[in-house]
């Protein structure tokens, strides 16, 4: 059944290679050499990360409520995912990509 608890979000992202855990704006973040890779709501039990333009759309266009865009910053393919309505499995696979990313972009 879909649904990660903050306590596994957590978990997951802190076992990626380079994790720390940070805050921004009030909220928890996660972040690789300093920069900000996920951000994580606790109240609303939601996490935003960086996909690309069209898997950000792809998902967005499944309309079942697990993904959504985050204002202004959808536009840099921000895309926000709902703990409760995202099946794990994927969560942890796309968090992983915005990882790997994350780390692509740091290499000299």
């Amino acid at each position: 059944p879909p649904g990660m608890t903050v306590d596994e979000l957590r978990a997951f992202v802190l076992g990626l290679p380079g994790a720390v855990e940070a805050g921004h704006h009030g909220r928890p973040d996660f972040r690789h050499g300093g920069r900000i890779v996920v951000n994580l709501d606790e109240d609303d039990r939601t996490v935003t990360i960086k996909l690309s333009g069209d898997e950000q759309a792809a998902l967005v266009a499944r309309d079942d409520g697990a993904f959504t865009l985050p204002g202004g910053w959808a536009r840099h393919g921000w895309t926000t995912i709902s703990l409760d309505r995202a099946d794990p499995d994927e969560l942890r696979e796309l968090i992983a990509q915005a990882w790997a990313e994350a780390q692509e972009r740091r290499r000299p």
